[in-house]
């Protein structure tokens, strides 16, 4: 019974063999020759495949600047903005102003305001806002008659005339075309 089994395992094992040495020899190369073509074609396939990669990683660094760049904090514009009003009526439109800006901006807005003549006259204002001493001026408009005589009346309207035709002889007959002319 021992030596059945012996037979059988050394007949299985001879077969195998006999089955794989075939098998072997045919997925290798023949030749030399025929292996330094395989080779070639490998290497080719691999120069390729290499190429891909590349082309990839420099897709994968673009995408990764883009990233960066969206993550990067946006730039604050720092806006300066003088006000004659620190208090009164007139004076609460300006934080109104203010606060609605940099709501607006989502926070790319950062709005600084100094009241008075903080850093100039108010007479000299509008010269210090051409200049870009400010980025923008809050005020009550007859403090820039020297400089728009006119301003002082547009200021006071409605309650300076009734109707359209007050408006009219205002302008035609009691000189404010004359002044607005200046």
């Amino acid at each position: 019974m021992k030596r059945k089994r012996l037979l059988t395992l050394l007949g299985s094992v001879c077969l195998a063999v006999m089955l794989l040495i075939p098998l072997a020899v045919s997925c290798g190369p023949a030749t030399p020759e025929e292996a330094a073509e395989e080779i070639a074609a490998l290497e080719s396939k691999l120069a390729a495949e290499k190429s891909k990669v590349s082309s990839l990683q420099g897709d994968v660094s673009d995408l990764e600047a883009e990233i960066a760049a969206l993550r990067a904090p946006a730039e604050v514009i720092k806006i300066l903005v003088n006000s004659t009003c620190p208090g009164g009526w007139y004076a609460d439109y300006g934080p109104y102003l203010i606060e609605n800006l940099e709501a607006g901006s989502g926070g790319r807005m950062e709005v600084e305001v100094v009241y008075g003549e903080a850093i100039v006259p108010t007479e000299e204002q509008l010269d210090a806002l051409r200049d870009g001493t400010f980025d923008m001026i809050y005020g009550y408009t007859p403090y820039y008659k020297t400089k728009i005589p006119f301003i002082q009346v547009q200021d006071f309207l409605p309650f300076t005339v009734r109707n359209g035709r007050d408006v009219w002889s205002l302008y035609n007959e009691r000189g404010w075309g004359e002044l607005a002319d200046r």
